[in-house]
């Protein structure tokens, strides 16, 4: 079972911000059951710019420390992207 939270971001900002952190704290869930997959699905252009390698300040770097420190400590979890998230469904 997947429980999924879209976002769609083309800027950054307060507001986005928010959003950000509400997908970051699905990432935060855990389940006894291993049969459930929290994914965190953001679209548009403020997608590639926080899944990139480019600096762009402190706060996106803090975002993406958080992003990478949950989904490594939960492998049933997932952040993507338009791409990503055809891909992933693809391979179920």
């Amino acid at each position: 079972m997947f429980l999924l939270e879209a976002k769609h971001l083309n800027t950054s900002g307060g507001g986005q911000d928010k959003q950000i952190s509400e997908l970051i704290e699905i990432l935060s869930l855990k389940e006894t059951n291993k049969n459930i997959s929290y994914i965190a699905f953001l679209d548009g252009n403020y997608s590639n710019i926080l899944l990139g390698n480019e600096g762009h300040g402190e706060k996106l770097e803090t975002q993406r420390k958080e992003i990478k420190k949950y989904l490594d400590d939960n492998s049933q979890s997932y952040w993507v992207n338009t791409a990503g998230f055809i891909a992933l469904l693809s391979n179920f």
